[in-house]
């Protein structure tokens, strides 16, 4: 069997008057003879045709017409008897679900086509969107770092060396971003690897290893940008603080870690800790006036989580707060 997809005017082998008559009226037309007798005996088509039994009706689906069965034989007179016609009437009204159905599934199918063409140009687009802000960040990282050299305060060498690798590490995100597979996702190690290797150098921590250790839990956006600026923050200050000289003329060897894994409860556990010098006695994180820190409380509120401190034999920050929001 074939499928035509075509317009009625262009169909060959047809009587488009009549078929045209059925779906203006819904009325059915049956002809014993269609060229001796009924209405459409003087129709040009139905001459040049010479059709002689005729059968055709519309094809109905719950008061609705969707179609138009037609029917016809040259040969003989008179072929749909009435028995005929009922039964070829049964077969429509199983026809006319068939085709709604086929409509149906056609029209979902149209429609999940456009949501996926809509998703895969949003998707681009956000593409582009992240694309360009790494640019715009970096272009600015550039800056400053041309800047860099005229600076010969070492209080604002700081601050501002700081403020470039923050600005890393947003441009950082948004590059794994839309590098990435999934824009609602993204890996987590990949990112921490990059972004520490940037602070060692920045910081010329070459005494100082990095011990890394990132369960494999995907995050979205919403959560990895507070995660990722966290781990910025608490390994620039243990790069900072964590080793002075005096420490490392013990021939020690430094090392930071961060560690990222689910507790019993489902929930994901960040930890960044250093073997260094330790923190002072009573050290309370929220009332550090480093901006650093300040920063670390406010992104911990964002992810609505708790930040613990810890100091059995290394000082541990542990960051606790759902995978998602």
């Amino acid at each position: 069997p074939r499928t035509l997809n075509q317009k009625l005017e262009d169909a060959e082998g047809i009587c488009g008057a009549i078929v045209r008559s059925v779906n203006r009226t819904g009325e059915r037309v049956i002809l014993d003879n269609a060229s001796l007798e009924g209405l459409f005996k003087d129709n040009p088509e139905v001459q040049k045709l010479q059709l002689r039994s005729l059968l055709c009706l519309p094809v109905i689906k719950q008061s609705r017409m969707i179609g138009v069965l037609y029917l016809e034989n040259r040969l003989a007179d008179s072929v749909f008897t009435s028995e005929k016609t009922q039964m070829t009437e049964l077969l429509t009204s199983q026809a006319a679900i068939s085709l709604e159905n086929a409509r149906l599934i056609d029209d979902m199918k149209n429609a999940d086509d456009q949501i996926k063409k809509s998703l895969k140009e949003k998707e681009v687009l956000l593409k582009e969107i992240h694309h360009r802000v790494k640019n715009n960040l970096q272009i600015i990282h550039s800056m400053l770092n041309l800047q860099l050299p005229y600076l010969k305060d070492q209080v604002a060498i700081e601050p501002f060396k700081e403020s470039q690798n923050r600005i890393y590490s947003m441009a950082l995100i948004h590059e794994k971003l839309y590098q990435s597979e999934s824009l609602a996702r993204i890996d987590l190690s990949e990112y921490i690897r990059s972004l520490t290797d940037n602070l060692f150098v920045s910081y010329g921590a070459t005494t100082v290893r990095p011990l890394i250790s990132i369960e494999n839990v995907p995050l979205d956006i919403d959560t990895v940008i507070p995660c990722a600026l966290i781990i910025n923050e608490l390994v620039s200050n243990s790069l900072k603080h964590a080793f002075p000289e005096p420490w490392k003329a013990g021939g020690r060897a430094g090392e930071i870690g961060i560690d990222l894994h689910r507790n019993g409860g489902g929930q994901l556990v960040l930890t960044v800790s250093d073997n260094g010098v330790g923190l002072p006695q009573g050290f309370q994180i929220q009332e550090c006036k480093s901006l650093g820190l300040k920063l670390v409380s406010g992104l911990v509120k964002q992810l609505r989580g708790d930040i613990h401190l810890g100091s059995n034999g290394r000082t541990e920050f542990s960051v606790t707060f759902e995978p998602g929001r």
